[in-house]
Order: structure tokens, then sequence, then C-alpha cells
């Protein structure tokens, strides 16, 4: 299937979950490509202070910490952030199948 895409970013997931592949638009793979010349020494788009990939782990208590001092009354978590995506697209109108 033909998608008209010039780029595709491979998912590994975490828990044993299924890789997938997903098509980049222009504007992110000229995102990409600014990080990567504002980084040239990283191979990481998300990268630790010490240079290192961050484990979903280290993402999670990046991410809960975050919610802590933005004052939430509940503990934040990652999977929020994937929920929180998905209702804002589908408020802006995108096709829920594709989300």
């Amino acid at each position: 299937m033909e998608l008209g895409h010039s780029a595709v970013l491979h998912v590994r997931r975490a828990k044993n979950g299924k890789p997938s592949a997903h098509p980049l638009r222009g504007d992110e793979v000229r995102a990409l490509r600014e990080q990567r010349r504002q980084s040239p020494d990283n191979a990481f788009v998300f990268a630790t202070e010490r240079g290192g990939p961050f484990t979903p782990d280290a993402i999670n208590r990046l991410i809960k910490r975050i919610g802590a001092r933005a004052g939430f009354a509940f503990q934040i978590h990652a999977h929020m952030l994937r929920h929180a995506c998905g209702y804002a697209l589908a408020n802006a109108g995108y096709d829920t199948r594709r989300i």
C-alpha cells in the first residue's frame, strides 16, 4: 500500500508489544533533521543528560516529576499522554479509526 510518505519511523515496543511502522510527514522529517544538525554527536532523539537513550522507566519518572511540579492533585504517568493526545486528535476532527 503506497502512502505517499518519504520517511517511516520504526517503533520497538516495550513489554513485548508488537513493533510498528509510522509514516512521517514532511514537517516531522524537517524537525528531526534540525535536531540532528543541533546535536550531531547524539545518536538519540530523546537523550539523557549523559547522552544515553531514555528508557521507558526514565521517561515515566520524568513525567511523574513534571506532574508533581505542575501541582496536579493526582499522579501523572506516561500513558495519560497517549490518551490526552487521542482526545485532542478526536476533538480536532481526526478519524478515530486512524488515531
